[in-house]
């Protein structure tokens, strides 16, 4: 009795589990919330333990919003909405079933808004207090300048930056003060695109360099592809044209690049940066480190060799297509460049073009502790919330759409479309572009060692990002010396922290202070009022009324005048460009987007800084300057008599003063802050900006282009 006791009371324990997971199965084959608990999710009736098998996040439901990313065109567009010139591109209906789904499911509509500048051209919406979009997409490098004019918000606390959508790596490099300004990740394939790679020529290599060196792939896996290896089959390749030639269609050459990217990216390659965070998140200036030096040594040695390697700035105009002819074309051995490369020679209709294989970037030497593919600042996307989207619900829906568009990007679409992901990496990249699983494999072993030089993302003192290209295009290796000559200067900078930042808990003085929040901050003269004294200096508030003057509150007051004709001059002359009040002008009119062109008796300091900031500059009175110019503004220091007041009113272009732009730019502000006195009105504005800034009211201050920093 007792055995069949022990035997019942067995078999109730072994049915005890499957009577339990038949009372959780629910009709239709759904699971039932208890069944759930722990972490599995029940996916098409299944229990995945996938964690990201549905969207963790809370799901929220809006009423049609639209968000509009201000972004530049081209591929770059293609991230957030299919784009004509790439129809029947996987990428297209990927990207556009996920925008259907976010649309459908979250109510939110992804529109884009294509621009040149994305970085530059939202401050336009900024200053005039619009909310035209919610989230810009441009370059690492210039979004990252536009942290300290305090026009993005800290998304710290606007998104969930722990989420595996995101590009832990560049928010953490990216991070300024403890505050991430910036994010990338699954949402963004134009870092993929303009991660650094060396293509070679398969065919050549297999005919010519592997009886000697073996499988090009087998030498990265023992680590032993290094630059020394790279020269000497570079140097055993290269050979001029037949009538002896180089820098011709028949010449031959072991590697072909650009200065820029040859120069940045290969010394990255060989394990030195310019500059990178510890394990405390300081920034280190690592430019003039011996590892530095050393290993930029190499790669100019190896691309200053005029009979072996050539890039695209040797050429009078500079040649951006000519070494990648000369690689499509099977003359060249080595192209150093970016994995977009391999997507245009896919493209590319040359009969009989190259075979490409791809392989990261060279070692130093054999003992350097593994690869690294360094990523083009200059093309390489990020994005923001800018601070003009300010209203609390739009700024919700904003981050919102941002979480969804990167788990939605590598999520597959439920109705069996590849994930954004999946179409630009593995179809497009590893299938079409590539011709081997060994390229597939050094793709994954590329884009998994990707590093940012911080030197070049935010390029402190302007010296940093063309730190290795200066020195190739001058054909003499200071980098040691100019390192030195420098260091000083960028340590200061580098060090300075971003002045504020703004989140979600700021909206409301935000809108409280919209009003009174649009400052044009200029030094002028004055005369002296004792209604508001600061120091010895006398501050005037002025707001413009009309062209009557009235008292109120003890300021003095003018009404706003509406300057609209400014905005239509798109090239503008500046006669006497050199001066301390015209640079300024020229570069507030460049930030603006104008295209600005100037004059000056010689060569300066600030002319050299003007030619920096994209301002076209002459020295003699050539007529082809005032080609294509609406607008002309002279300085008072010359007369109607001047050869380019001449050649300006032959032109045909409006022709205003100083003065005159001057008040066009200050009326287009609905508050102007004039400090008056004999010294110590740029201290004096310098202080009051400041005060403003830490009170969230966003001015601009303008100091000569010789010594101005940007407030």
């Amino acid at each position: 009795m007792k055995k069949l006791l022990i035997i019942a009371l067995v078999l109730m324990m072994v049915a005890l589990p499957v009577l339990t997971a038949c009372n959780n199965s629910q009709p239709g084959g759904e699971t039932s919330d208890a069944a759930s608990q722990g972490g599995d999710t029940s996916v098409g009736g299944e229990i995945s333990d996938d964690p990201l098998a549905v969207f963790p996040l809370e799901e929220k439901k809006f009423e049609n919003v639209t968000i509009k990313i201000l972004t530049r065109e081209g591929r770059h567009a293609q991230q957030f909405v299919p784009q004509d010139e790439f129809e029947g591109s996987v990428i297209n209906s990927a990207v556009k079933a996920r925008n259907d789904l976010i649309e459908e499911q979250y109510g939110i509509i992804i529109e884009i808004e294509p621009s040149e500048r994305p970085a530059t051209d939202i401050g336009i919406s900024i200053e005039s207090g619009t909310s035209d979009y919610q989230i810009v997409n441009d370059a690492a490098h210039f979004m990252v300048k536009r942290v300290i004019d305090n026009w993005f918000y800290s998304l710290n606390d606007l998104l969930d930056l722990s989420q595996p959508w995101w590009d832990q790596n560049a928010c953490n490099q990216l991070t300024l003060s403890d505050k991430k300004f910036f994010v990338a990740g699954s949402a963004l394939f134009q870092d993929d695109s303009f991660t650094a790679g060396v293509l070679f020529n398969k065919n050549v290599y297999a005919d010519r360099y592997e009886p000697t060196y073996g499988s090009l792939y087998e030498m990265v896996d023992k680590g032993t592809w290094t630059i020394d290896v790279m020269y000497e089959m570079a140097k055993d390749f290269a050979m001029p044209d037949e009538n002896g030639d180089w820098m011709t269609a028949g010449a031959y050459y072991g590697v072909v690049t650009d200065g820029y990217s040859g120069a940045t990216m290969l010394t990255n390659g060989a394990g030195a940066v310019s500059a990178y965070k510890d394990e405390q998140n300081n920034i280190v200036l690592s430019g003039g480190t011996e590892q530095s030096i050393n290993a930029f040594d190499k790669v100019f040695t190896l691309l200053t060799d005029r009979t072996v390697s050539v890039f695209a700035e040797q050429f009078q105009p500079t040649n951006w297509g000519y070494g990648s002819t000369q690689f499509i074309t099977n003359h060249a051995l080595f192209s150093v460049g970016y994995l977009s490369s391999l997507l245009g020679i896919m493209t590319n209709e040359t009969p009989d073009k190259v075979v490409p294989g791809v392989v990261p970037p060279p070692k130093y030497d054999a003992a350097q502790d593994g690869y690294h593919a360094g990523i083009n600042v200059y093309q390489s996307d990020v994005m923001a919330i800018p601070v003009c989207v300010v209203e609390e619900e739009q700024l919700e829906a904003t981050a919102y759409a941002m979480e969804l568009l990167g788990y939605y990007s590598m999520k597959e679409s439920p109705f069996g479309i590849d994930s954004v992901t999946a179409a630009f990496y593995d179809t497009s990249m590893k299938l079409q572009a590539t011709v081997d699983d060994n390229d597939s494999r050094m793709l994954d072993l590329i884009t998994s060692n990707r590093i940012y030089d911080l030197g070049g993302a935010f390029d402190w003192n302007s010296k940093m990002i063309g730190l290795y290209s200066t020195n190739l295009y001058a054909g003499a290796n200071t980098l040691a010396s100019s390192w030195e000559a420098n260091r000083p200067a960028l340590r200061l900078q580098c060090r300075k922290p971003s002045k504020h930042s703004r989140t979600a808990s700021t909206n409301k003085l935000l809108r409280e202070s919209r009003e009174k929040s649009r400052l044009s901050f200029l030094c002028f003269f004055g005369f002296p009022l004792p209604f508001f004294r600061f120091g010895w200096y006398n501050v005037h508030i002025l707001k413009r009324t009309d062209r009557s003057f009235s008292w109120k509150g003890g300021l003095f007051m003018v009404k706003r005048l509406q300057i609209d004709e400014l905005q239509q001059y798109k090239c503008v002359y500046m006669i006497g460009a050199g001066g301390v009040s015209m640079s300024s002008l020229a570069l507030i009119l460049r930030e603006k987007g104008a295209e600005v062109r100037g004059y000056d008796r010689s060569r300066s300091k600030v002319t050299e800084r003007l030619e920096q900031a994209g301002v076209t500059m002459y020295y003699e009175d050539d007529p082809k300057g005032f080609e294509g110019v609406d607008l002309v503004c002279f300085t008072a220091a010359v007369n109607e008599e001047h050869p380019q007041m001449v050649l300006a009113k032959e032109s045909g272009a409006k022709i205003i003063s100083r003065a005159e732009l001057l008040g066009c730019i200050a009326a287009s502000y609905p508050y102007s802050v004039a400090v008056a006195g004999t010294h110590g009105k740029s201290t004096t504005s310098g202080m009051i900006s400041h005060i403003f800034m830490q009170c969230y009211v966003n001015c601009s201050l303008r100091r000569s282009v010789a010594r101005r920093q940007a407030v």
